[in-house]
């Protein structure tokens, strides 16, 4: 699971967390100021597509925002950024991970990662009930990743 309970007072408590936290967090947060977000998994598939059932595959949650000139990534994770192109431009996760973005100091992004929209884990275990089935927000990752 995340490293503390992810809500909002804990995760300010705890001064601590992990991706999926933060993201959580970010989320949170956007959506009380009425942003619209969605969460991004991204995953390495440097070993193909079976990596998505593999345990212990390099993987890392991150949230885009709306914007009014369209989806703008936001990372997690120490060094924070925001994904904007040369002009100021909002960029999606997967916009810029085919667009070899110059991510900074991330190893992860240079392989290519899967971007995946509505995955919120393939284990079950970041939301109660914990069941050992993947979190999915269903109306994004169907709407958003087969509707393109």
């Amino acid at each position: 699971t995340g490293i503390i309970n992810v809500e909002p007072k804990n995760f300010l408590k705890s001064n601590n967390g992990c991706c999926y936290d933060r993201s959580r967090i970010i989320e949170k947060a956007l959506t009380f100021y009425t942003f619209k977000v969605r969460k991004i998994f991204l995953i390495d598939i440097s070993k193909g597509y079976i990596s998505l059932i593999l345990p212990k595959v390099n993987s890392h949650s991150v949230i885009e925002v709306k914007t009014s000139k369209g989806w703008m990534g936001i990372e997690t994770v120490q060094p924070y950024f925001l994904l904007i192109n040369d002009s100021n431009k909002p960029l999606s996760f997967k916009m810029a991970i085919n667009t070899n973005y110059n991510f900074p100091k991330k190893e992860f992004y240079y392989k290519k990662p899967l971007s995946i929209i509505g995955l919120y884990s393939r284990h079950g275990g970041f939301h109660k009930p914990y069941f050992p089935l993947p979190e999915v927000n269903f109306k994004d990752f169907f709407s958003m990743n087969f509707n393109r």
